[in-house]
């Protein structure tokens, strides 16, 4: 899923950057661990709105991998489950390990 925001339509009418000259570029919003695409628009809908208005297409790629909504990690020698905040359809842009994708041990230099 991508969310795309032209600058040649905001609210479904062209905007006053589109009619005056042409596109400037192209934003690429980046969302955050445990959250999407839909998730970080929402978050960010004011300043997409500015982007756009100022001539810029703003989009909103979203994570290929799908955390788990539960997953148990090891800490200090000992299981801990967790849980992604109770977010459905989280998303991760990469994983730590390929058996369970919310274990970030292996990132950690120790």
């Amino acid at each position: 899923m991508m969310i795309r925001i032209d600058a040649s339509s905001v609210g479904g009418k062209p905007s006053v950057a589109a009619r005056h000259s042409k596109r400037k570029g192209t934003v690429v919003m980046l969302h955050g661990w445990a959250q999407n695409a839909r998730v970080f628009h929402n978050r960010t809908a004011k300043l997409a709105k500015k982007l756009s208005n100022a001539g810029y297409d703003v989009v909103y790629p979203e994570a290929p991998h799908v955390l788990p909504m539960k997953s148990t990690i090891d800490v200090e020698g000992r299981p801990v489950q967790i849980t992604n905040g109770g977010r459905e359809n989280a998303r991760a842009w990469f994983t730590y390990n390929r058996d369970d994708p919310c274990d970030t041990t292996e990132s950690q230099s120790g």
